[in-house]
């Protein structure tokens, strides 16, 4: 059966389920402690085959699959789907299930955060995800969605998808762009957005930005630690200033 979700032969998979008695409406076949992903009689465990149909972008094994057990959770594979992107394997799992995009897929992380962190080479994955709801802020934690992206090299446009849906910049994200070397996000995130955490700007990213020896990123934040400050002497006058 295994097999035939690799080959993404179809006939045959659905020779070998019905031979073993498969019929469409059962209950997903379930691993446990006492059986093997390949039990000795009976069919496989159905998220044992959903996997690696997604893992081979098999979508009409998947179909059939989900047409014999359609009550098979597909967030059993979404950790398959996120190591082995495949647009139209995330168009198909989302349409069967939409919360997969705030999915927690490992613990503390996000399916925005893993498709960050695993996807550096393939920006569309978690481009898919934001477009699709996931939130830009994922569980809230400081080493969020954002965190990664910046971390694991997602370029630079999606970074700003992030920002224009959300994501919150603090400190610890711009700190990780200065000691990543990604000086164009860092200078992004100076230049453009609102810092969250602001007033510990000079404290925790300065020593990093002299140490870059890059002059546009000193000189970027120079500029906003500066502004930072002319703020301060208008409020304590009086005015209410918008905050960048």
């Amino acid at each position: 059966m295994i097999a035939a979700c690799v080959s993404g032969d179809l006939e045959e998979l659905q020779q070998l389920l019905s031979a073993a008695g498969a019929k469409a409406g059962d209950a997903p076949v379930e691993l446990t402690w006492e059986s093997n992903p390949i039990p000795p009689s009976g069919p496989a465990v159905t998220s044992t085959l959903m996997a690696y149909a997604v893992i081979n972008a098999r979508l009409n094994i998947l179909t059939y699959l989900l047409t014999i057990y359609p009550t098979a959770p597909v967030k059993s594979v979404l950790g398959s789907a996120l190591a082995h992107p495949d647009s139209a394997v995330f168009t198909f799992l989302h349409a069967r299930d939409p919360s997969i995009v705030n999915h927690e897929v490992e613990p503390r992380e996000t399916a925005l955060m893993v498709a960050c962190r695993d996807g550096a080479s393939n920006p569309l994955l978690p481009a898919f995800l934001l477009e699709h709801g996931a939130d830009p802020n994922g569980l809230g934690t400081i080493a969020g969605p954002l965190y990664y992206a910046v971390q694991y090299g997602q370029p630079l446009p999606l970074i700003d998808k992030m920002v224009a849906a959300g994501a919150r910049v603090r400190t610890p994200t711009i700190i990780i762009a200065v000691r990543e070397r990604r000086f164009d996000v860092a200078r992004y995130f100076l230049e453009k957005c609102r810092i969250e955490d602001e007033q510990d700007l000079e404290k925790y990213v300065g020593k990093d930005v002299s140490e870059s020896g890059s002059q546009e990123l000193q000189t970027a934040f120079g500029k906003r630690v500066e502004k930072r400050a002319r703020r301060g002497v208008s409020s304590s006058r009086g005015s209410s200033c918008a905050v960048a």
